[in-house]
């Protein structure tokens, strides 16, 4: 289950329960179906399986490769970094520090 769901999800929300026991860590979390995007890489010119231009499809060893990925909107996207406060002063200034 797990697998599938960070497969064909991304988490939006994640958050800590209010009444949880002293010794548990609950959080309840949403999740959003990913879009899933197609990267097509082409082979050279001058392989000689098929045509220039020619779909992944119809194209079967001429190089010619997919990958598929999750696009996420920025919007989307929760925090990267994340760490506790103790070991917070790794990530270096804080990004409203700058200058």
């Amino acid at each position: 289950f797990q697998e599938r769901l960070a497969a064909e999800y991304h988490c939006i929300l994640k958050m800590k329960l209010k009444n949880n026991w002293l010794h548990v860590r609950d959080t309840l979390s949403v999740w959003k179906r990913s879009e899933m995007c197609c990267l097509v890489f082409g082979g050279d010119d001058d392989d000689k399986g098929g045509k220039a231009g020619s779909d992944a499809s119809s194209s079967s060893g001429s190089g010619v490769e997919e990958a598929y990925y999750k696009y996420i909107p920025p919007e989307e996207k929760l925090p990267e970094n994340m760490a506790a406060p103790c070991v917070a002063h790794l990530f270096g200034p804080k990004s409203n520090d700058k200058k």
